[in-house]
């Protein structure tokens, strides 16, 4: 009797030998597991909170997913659509900044930075349906459409921009090279003028005057411009030097 009561005690021992460390890795799986999806669901404030927290972490895939939640729960919250729109934003410039090992990788990039801006775009349209005075979301929609060479389109919605902040002398800079890609090179010139006369920076408006004079051909003030930059040590007379140079001047 003592010996079968050994041998099954025994047993017994070898099988909590072997299973302990189971279930010890089992437990470290699935207790996380339930416990992440018996969470109550989060409320729109605390997604809100939540996706700042990973924006402010860097973390902007992980903000783009829970600024998604959040406009699930409150589609009619133009905050939510403004924070999913600079997420996008956001990620687009994290994209277009990563370095490309040939020129088919690059197309791919500059693919998926398009894909980007135009999430973006669509969460600050409907952020300007609600408000169409949000003038930061609006300068954003406009400088995107600039960059994408919709230059009529871009004018309008820097107008808008201006209408809803009038001191705002970026904007006035950025319409007038708008207006230079549609040709209007008067309007150009004096939205350069309005917005120096907002900022008073020198060095910018020397700049901004010499890349405008060279896009519509006029050498002799670009060089003049050039000239004032040099004499003053600016940060922007290479820029505008390379400017000259470049074979395809953009506006």
């Amino acid at each position: 009797m003592k010996d079968g009561f050994f041998k099954k005690e025994a047993k017994i021992m070898l099988w909590l030998y072997v299973m302990i460390p189971v279930i010890g890795i089992v437990a470290a799986v699935v207790i996380p597991y339930l416990a992440r999806h018996s969470e109550s669901p989060l409320s729109f404030e605390e997604l809100m909170n939540r996706g700042e927290q990973y924006t402010a972490k860097g973390d902007i895939k992980k903000a783009i997913e829970t600024y998604k939640k959040a406009v699930v729960q409150k589609s009619d919250d133009s905050r939510a659509h403004e924070a999913l729109g600079n997420a996008y934003y956001e990620m687009m410039g994290i994209t277009i900044r990563r370095s490309a090992a040939n020129s088919e990788e690059w197309e791919q990039i500059k693919k998926q930075g398009q894909e980007l801006s135009g999430l973006a775009i669509e969460e600050y349209t409907k952020v300007l349906q609600k408000n169409k005075d949000n003038w930061k979301v609006r300068y954003r929609v406009a400088t995107e459409l600039f960059n994408q060479k919709k230059y009529k389109e871009a004018i309008e919605e820097y107008q808008q921009t201006i209408q809803s902040k009038p001191e705002y002398a970026t904007a006035y800079s950025m319409l007038a090279s708008a207006y230079l890609g549609v040709g209007m090179h008067v309007l150009a010139l004096k939205n350069i003028e309005k917005a120096h006369s907002l900022d008073h920076d020198d060095e910018y408006y020397y700049f901004d005057l010499g890349k405008a004079y060279y896009f519509i051909k006029d050498n002799d003030k670009g060089f003049e411009m050039e000239a004032r930059l040099k004499a003053m040590k600016s940060k922007y007379y290479q820029e505008l030097l390379d400017y000259r140079f470049s074979k395809k001047k953009e506006p």
